[in-house]
């Protein structure tokens, strides 16, 4: 269940309040996309996520009994006798959701880190598996891609030479089919 649910974190670039409030309704199954409702600054947005997750998704769904309108981290609460209940119907609350994420951090021996480094991780794999910073802005809920680029473009040198060889590899190209 942490796995699949660390991945989507991953995989989609979620605020935290985003994670804790989404649904599973908001999966959009047939393809293969998350819809965030009344994210930062109250605005809606689509990201498209990997079909491999979405079936993981489902899976945890079925394997938990998580119906379309029940959180995908819910809130649980300890009885008097110290049997956790458990709450789909609510999102998990902040200090829960912490603490959640500082034992997955601990079971996988992970010096701890903010959650919101899945943001800048996603935004990074993003950018060099080939992703435009337009587009990123978008998947990420930004309103100005200045946002995006001052605050997420975390590139290395390498990135930076890795472009270089593509252009030059481009111009090679063009070059080499005006000879022919």
């Amino acid at each position: 269940r942490d796995r699949t649910l660390i991945r989507l974190l991953l995989e989609a670039g979620l605020r935290k309040g985003e994670a804790r409030r989404l649904q599973f309704r908001h999966v959009d199954v047939e393809q293969s996309r998350l819809i965030i409702l009344e994210g930062k600054g109250g605005k809606d947005r689509v990201i498209p996520i990997p079909a491999d997750l979405v079936e993981q998704l489902v899976a945890l769904a079925i394997r938990d009994g998580i119906h379309p309108d029940d959180h995908l981290w819910y809130a649980t609460h300890t009885n008097q006798h110290g049997e956790p209940r458990i709450h789909r119907q609510r999102p998990i609350g902040e200090a829960t959701f912490a603490r959640w994420w500082r034992t997955c951090c601990e079971r996988a021996r992970v010096a701890y880190r903010n959650p919101h480094t899945c943001r800048h991780t996603f935004a990074t794999r993003w950018l060099r598996d080939g992703g435009r910073m337009d587009t990123l802005a978008k998947a990420l809920g930004h309103s100005s891609i200045r946002t995006t680029v001052d605050l997420y473009a975390h590139l290395a040198t390498e990135d930076v030479a890795a472009d270089l060889a593509r252009v030059i590899a481009a111009k090679s190209g063009e070059a080499n089919a005006g000879r022919e």
